[in-house]
């Protein structure tokens, strides 16, 4: 029973800690945009959309701010089976 409960409370703690770093994130936002904190991924994505086309600049936009190789594992999980050790070379001609 302990251990049952015991995981449980990190569960919850760990949901709590959660939306702590949430209310923390959102009273950081200035005033003029706290309206952003009620949209969902896919609704910020639709106006970057309507905002910029270029793929590099919103790649290099997102490295920019998050980290450079953000999405390494991402791709590697996602196209992976494409690669194999002679698809450098047949981008190259």
């Amino acid at each position: 029973m302990d251990v049952r409960y015991s995981l449980i409370l990190n569960q919850n703690q760990r949901y709590i800690d959660e939306l702590l770093k949430k209310i923390q994130i959102y009273k950081n936002l200035p005033v003029n945009y706290k309206f952003l904190a009620s949209m969902d991924m896919a609704e910020l994505m639709g106006y970057i959309a309507e905002i910029e086309q270029d793929p590099f600049i919103i790649y290099d936009t997102i490295e920019e701010v998050y980290r450079p190789n953000f999405f390494e594992g991402v791709i590697y999980k996602k196209f992976a089976h494409l690669f194999d050790e002679n698809t450098e070379e047949s981008f190259k001609t």
